[in-house]
């Protein structure tokens, strides 16, 4: 046997509304959007690079190390030059513990030297394409080797795949760990 339902009346409060769906889905788009474009063009707006202060750096730190090599050579001549070249490693960094806010002002002023001899152009900055295999490889290294690379210094990691045939040094990203905790 059947017996018929009574129709209930729609409760207000629980109506759909449907100009609010669509809103709420323009909301959410948009902000996704927002999101994924300030990631993509934030180098522009960032500048976290300067070939000046790479530049700047590297030269400071080779003319230490020079001048720390030879003070060694000349205090003691018949040194082996592979253990001469460690001592003055040794000394390099003792420096630059010890001495800091020294070695960053020498760093800044020969920044700045660079910057006025390139002039006011600078270099263009382009956005680099997204690479899935790139960063797929990268990922699956954090998976198997628990690491994203077998060498990383500082805030740099070596890739032997790119630049070939010598490899590339590339800055640490989180992107890959990211993808690595995703997959997990």
């Amino acid at each position: 046997m059947f017996f018929p339902l009574k129709e209930t009346p729609p409760n207000p409060l629980f109506k759909k509304k449907r100009g609010s769906n669509i809103l709420t889905g323009l909301l959410i788009w948009l902000v996704c959007v927002a999101c994924a474009g300030y990631i993509r063009l934030y180098p522009l707006w960032g500048h976290l690079w300067s070939p000046t202060g790479e530049q700047a750096t590297l030269t400071v730190l080779v003319n230490l190390k020079k001048s720390l090599l030879e003070q060694i050579l000349a205090q003691s001549p018949q040194m082996p030059l592979d253990q001469s070249d460690r001592l003055a490693s040794d000394k390099l960094n003792e420096v630059l513990r010890s001495d800091n806010a020294r070695v960053r002002h020498a760093i800044e002023q020969a920044n700045q030297a660079f910057a006025r001899q390139k002039g006011p152009a600078q270099d263009p900055i382009y956005l680099l394409e997204a690479d899935p295999f790139y960063f797929y490889n990268l990922t699956e290294n954090i998976a198997v080797k628990g690491r994203m690379a077998d060498t990383i210094k500082g805030h740099q990691y070596f890739n032997p795949l790119m630049g070939a045939p010598h490899g590339y040094w590339q800055p640490l990203s989180l992107h890959p760990y990211v993808g690595f905790y995703v997959y997990k």
